[in-house]
């Protein structure tokens, strides 16, 4: 069975003092030797991740810049985004009435 060990083989280290601080890779001595320099590290990671992403952030959700711009059919929408805007009002209010005008028409027949 996977993951299953022995405790004779697995011995649990209640104490610091009967750690081996010579056992493991480099980078596991490295890290378990010194684990409030770690812990620090990461703190002060996050604060400056955090003042910076405060500072610093800005969110833009321009719908012009994040369309592929050097695309044809993007091209000519830009340049026609006027008329088109004005054709998608037009449609809104017709379709807005077609569609009131069709569910009066289905609830009034049952």
């Amino acid at each position: 069975m996977m993951g299953h060990y022995e405790l004779q083989t697995m011995p649990i280290i209640q104490e610091l003092k009967g750690f081996d601080a010579r056992s493991g890779n480099a980078l596991e001595r490295l890290i378990f030797n010194n684990r409030l320099w770690v812990v620090l590290a990461c703190l002060l990671v996050t604060v400056a991740l955090s003042y910076f992403a405060t500072t610093r952030l800005t969110l833009n959700a321009s719908f012009e810049k994040m369309i592929p711009q050097s695309q044809p059919f993007i091209k000519n929408y830009l340049e026609n985004r006027q008329a088109l805007r004005a054709w998608a009002t037009r449609f809104g209010w017709w379709l807005r009435a077609v569609t009131a005008t069709f569910s009066i028409r289905i609830t009034s027949t049952r």
